[in-house]
């Protein structure tokens, strides 16, 4: 039976965590890795779009968007289109709307190896999609206090989507981002995400570093724009440990 790609979603209702920088250095080191990997913009923002592809699109992969090329070896990109807010009254309306990227997802686990969605900071009808897409949700959370507040408030998201549907949906790990080295702050904040989750939470950190910033206004990813730059080396240690947990290689395999 041929294997399908796992769906990984990018999610936390917080906004200015470091989602779509995630989505993208993620995705890019993945391809380095050998990896076929499909990026879906599933925000209106078209942030990763404009990330990875400058181009502004007109449809989104509701009215059919079909995968192009991007910036990052071995990464496609199916871009949020101008429609797509329009697109997500019409599914929060529609009998079985909340299924619908679950469905237009079927064909694309093909042909990929890893599908990684990025969402909007809210739990409404396109985030919602995409956890009942998703094999595995990854939770960026940034290195500050109340943090924890919008991850209980996924989590709690999520328990009643299984509840609701038939949920497929493994907690992948949480990614602690935008962290200050050295910071008091930051430093607590680690100790006590880690005491409540354990071996959930991801062992890289990603540092604050504003080349990620300057890496997406060129719409590059940051192994093609800064590859040594701490952000850099913090994502391809996280990539190391995202490819292990879905199962697709072993660290050794994870570029240097």
């Amino acid at each position: 039976m041929e294997r399908l790609a796992p769906v990984l979603v990018v999610s936390n209702q917080k906004g200015g965590v470091g989602k779509t920088t995630t989505v993208v250095n993620l995705a890019a080191f993945a391809g380095l890795a050998g990896k076929k990997v499909l990026v879906v913009d599933n925000d209106p923002q078209a942030n990763a779009s404009s990330a990875l592809n400058k181009t502004a699109f007109e449809h989104s992969i509701y009215s059919g968007a079909e995968p192009v090329p991007t910036s990052a070896d071995g990464v496609h990109l199916v871009p949020s289109g101008a429609d797509l807010a329009d697109q997500e009254r019409r599914l929060a309306g529609a009998v079985g709307g909340s299924l619908a990227l679950r469905d237009r997802l079927k064909a694309h686990r093909v042909h990929f190896d890893l599908i990684v969605v990025d969402c909007p900071p809210n739990l409404t009808c396109l985030p919602t999609n995409a956890l009942l897409a998703a094999t595995h949700l990854l939770v960026p959370l940034q290195s500050e206090y109340f943090a924890l507040e919008g991850l209980s408030q996924l989590l709690a998201h999520v328990d009643g989507l299984r509840q609701d549907h038939e949920l497929q949906l493994n907690l992948c790990g949480i990614l602690l981002t935008m962290a200050t080295p050295g910071s008091p702050l930051a430093q607590g904040v680690e100790a006590e995400v880690r005491r409540h989750f354990g071996q959930g939470v991801f062992d890289a950190v990603i540092p604050r570093d504003e080349m990620a910033a300057v890496a997406s206004s060129h719409a590059r990813a940051l192994p093609d724009h800064d590859p040594l730059c701490p952000a850099a080396l913090a994502y391809l240690a996280a990539t190391r440990e995202l490819l292990t947990r879905l199962g697709l290689t072993t660290p050794s395999q994870v570029p240097a």
